[in-house]
């Protein structure tokens, strides 16, 4: 009852925004835009009236609007770090717009001081848009990426699951309590990372070819597919310019793990174009422990990426295309070529062969507002070994999608898109139930926004597919934001998911290695409703910056697909639950003084619980709680900088059988440090201070004694302990 009530209430909201025009009440409205000294527009500044609530903040054209200003006169203040703050007096007129600039002069004492702080805050939670995004920079990202990728980079930010496979290699990003065949991966807006790429085609994305990374948690947007239970992940690439430069970045472990990547970017005649190629391989069979199995994957990966962008007179076109080739292998270290297939000799052997074609046309406004049409066509080929199971699958996809942005007025705004999906995937594996499909999906998507005033934005949206199995599927979701302070902000967010389910619906299939794999016939599509409540509180002063944010989030399930782990000889078997939910709550801090010092610390506590013939039982193999915490310094005048982290993984639940019901907690301690000469920029990187390894043999005697093999319901934490890295950028001309 409580379900459908909340249904009935973000149905009721969603149909309010959509369907209806609101009259204003404001008193009038005060727009204006903001300088500094050389007429460049200050981004972020913050506009308040004065013994008021009412306020605003500039964008990227260091323009600001507020609403509902009290006709008479009114002092106005606008400030903004390393700035001096600048107070005008203005007479509002009701039912008008007045115009009201500012040009902020530079503090001399108070930007040279907040320079370095500043820079430490581009990764930030955003405060405007009404469906909470948090973005990562690619800077933070190259910090704490361990193989140049942005999948390792990923795995110690807060609410992020990307539950690593020590012997497959392969990890998705979990979010919201859920595993990550929940979350939607894009590139530059479109899913083209999903199947088999959500599993190993997202470790050939480089950190050097993302500008940021987009983290939209919860299902409150419908920009994103139905598929987006948990939230999306969308990677921003690096777009050419018309600067040239050379780049290059070297790694290296004491495993003798190392990547190499190259950056060219040049224009070709008037066409910016962007080359990156990137290498990374852990050569090794490392076995530090000595039982004769690999504790790390060894890996050789290559990947090129080349992006060009033409400026034409009503428009931008742009086009990239992605290349990436992998070959990597876990298990007993005195496997051969000659043990393939072995049922006595355990290995894992796996091959990746990944193409992406993106094509985009964006528009320049008009009278009818921006427009764009884009394609990704996407062949995944994959080859490999699980022991004595073959695997072997080709993935074709094609994406194509018309989007059109209105902006009715001030107020409202409409983002119109038509879409059609293409996937056929083939297999050779006999499951019971036939896993080669072909799918077609038509779609259509209405969202609008309505912004009153400055204190409260709404967001509402339908998104209609059309499946082959289920017919036409409607996906509502909707949110509204609420900043009644300049400091503080609240949202409510919520939607209905829907899954088809496949062998790539849950990835703990794949990190079992297909072996006894079991899925019955009827098993249904997943059906979701999520709802997430958050909180967000930021202040920022001349010599601070401080921002909390508290998330709480709950999501329900008809026909969950649940993967049930027996013991080592039956396998894993698919099916349907009663009933499920998973409930948690999110919590981020950061601070960040002009001293150079950066506090960042979070986690985020979870549970999945379903019900089957036995009554409700956990979800297993998910951790309850994650957490983590990191210290930075900086040394502005020496271009110095050292960081000490920590990542929290709290227990899992384990299948019966095991020699325990829950996997320990365990955390892991990584520091480094890094100086700049210039364009040469060296680090140093120490993983796992602890040397901390799980305790838990993930191999076993199978049945007829003869060999081992993988219990993948031990695979819960690293079986490679203490490493040792270095890191090298130079770049030759103005990156």
């Amino acid at each position: 009852m409580i379900l459908k009530n909340l249904r009935g209430v973000y149905v009721l909201l969603i149909l309010l925004v959509l369907l209806f025009s609101f009259r204003s009440l404001t008193a009038g409205t005060v727009i204006g835009r903001i300088t500094d000294g050389s007429g460049s527009p200050v981004v972020g500044a913050n506009v308040v009236v004065a013994d008021s609530h009412l306020g605003s903040s500039t964008n990227l054209n260091g323009i600001y609007i507020i609403y509902n200003v009290p006709e008479g006169k009114a002092a106005l203040i606008a400030s903004h770090v390393g700035y001096m703050s600048q107070q005008k007096i203005i007479n509002v007129l009701s039912d008008k717009d007045t115009e009201l600039n500012f040009k902020l002069e530079f503090d001399a004492v108070a930007l040279q001081e907040m320079t370095v702080k500043l820079k430490r805050m581009k990764s930030n939670i955003n405060v405007d848009k009404p469906v909470r995004t948090e973005v990562i920079s690619s800077e933070d990202l190259q910090k704490v990426s361990t193989d140049g990728g942005v999948l390792s980079a990923l795995g110690s930010s807060t609410g992020l699951a990307t539950r690593p496979c020590a012997l497959c290699g392969s990890a998705g990003i979990g979010m919201q309590g859920l595993d990550p065949s929940y979350t939607e991966i894009n590139i530059d807006g479109m899913p083209v990372i999903s199947g088999l790429g959500s599993l190993y085609g997202l470790d050939g994305v480089s950190v050097s070819d993302v500008s940021n990374v987009n983290l939209v948690k919860g299902s409150g947007s419908s920009e994103y597919g139905a598929g987006a239970v948990a939230g999306a992940v969308n990677l921003v690439s690096s777009s050419p310019d018309k600067t040239s430069f050379l780049q290059f970045k070297a790694s290296g472990s004491e495993t003798a793990q190392h990547s190499l990547t190259g950056i060219a970017q040049s224009s070709i005649g008037e066409i910016p174009t962007r080359i990156s190629l990137n290498y990374a391989a852990e050569p090794l069979l490392i076995n530090r422990n000595n039982d004769d199995f690999t504790d790390t994957p060894q890996y050789q990966r290559f990947g090129v990426n080349t992006l060009m962008e033409k400026k034409l007179s009503g428009g931008t076109f742009k086009s990239g295309i992605r290349y990436y080739h992998e070959r990597r292998f876990a298990g007993d270290v005195n496997w051969t070529e000659s043990d393939l297939g072995s049922s006595t000799v355990y290995g894992r052997e796996i091959f990746t062969d990944r193409s992406e074609v993106s094509l985009k046309y964006s528009s320049t406004r008009t009278s009818l507002g921006m427009w764009s049409v884009e394609s990704a066509f996407v062949q995944h080929v994959h080859d490999s070994w699980y022991g004595a199971t073959e695997f072997d699958a080709v993935q074709l996809s094609s994406i194509n999608r018309i989007s059109m942005v209105h902006n009715w007025d001030k107020k409202h705004s409409s983002l119109l898109q038509g879409s059609y999906t293409f996937e056929e995937y083939n297999d050779n594996l006999s499951l019971g139930v036939t896993t080669d499909r072909i799918d077609r999906i038509p779609g259509a998507m209405y969202q609008h926004t309505w912004s009153p005033n400055s204190i409260y934005t709404a967001q509402g949206g339908v998104r209609i597919e059309r499946y082959q199995n289920d017919g036409i599927v409607p996906t509502l979701r909707g949110s509204i934001l609420v900043s009644p302070l300049p400091s503080w902000t609240f949202r409510l967010a919520g939607g209905t998911g829907y899954r088809p389910v496949t062998i790539f619906s849950l990835d703990k299939a794949v990190h079992s290695g297909f072996d006894n794999v079991i899925v019955p016939e009827d098993l249904k599509a997943e059906r979701s409703f999520n709802t997430s409540l958050s909180i967000n509180y930021r202040n920022v002063s001349v010599t601070r910056a401080v921002q909390i944010d508290l998330t709480g989030f709950y999501t329900t399930f008809e026909n969950k697909a649940i993967l049930a782990f027996g013991d080592h000889s039956i396998g894993t078997v698919y099916s349907n639950a009663d009933d499920a939910y998973s409930r948690g709550v999110e919590l981020q801090t950061s601070w960040a003084h002009q001293n150079g010092w950066t506090l960042k610390g979070g986690g985020t506590l979870s549970e999945v619980n379903y019900m089957d013939s036995l009554g409700w039982r956990h979800a297993e193999m998910q951790n309850l709680f994650t957490a983590n915490l990191s210290v930075l310094k900086s040394w502005k005048k020496s271009n110095l900088m050292a960081e000490l982290s920590s990542d929290i993984y709290g227990s899992q639940y384990l299948p019966a059988g095991r020699s325990r019901t829950q996997s320990p907690v365990y955390a892991i301690l990584n520091t480094g440090i890094s100086k700049s000469f210039g364009a040469l920029r060296l680090a140093l990187n120490i993983n796992n201070i602890t040397d901390w390894v799980q305790p838990d043999d993930p191999f076993v005697t199978d049945a007829s004694g003869s060999g081992k093999i993988v219990d993948s319901a031990l695979i819960y934490g690293p079986l490679l302990g203490r490493t040792f890295r270095a890191n090298l950028d130079y770049t030759f001309g103005k990156n």
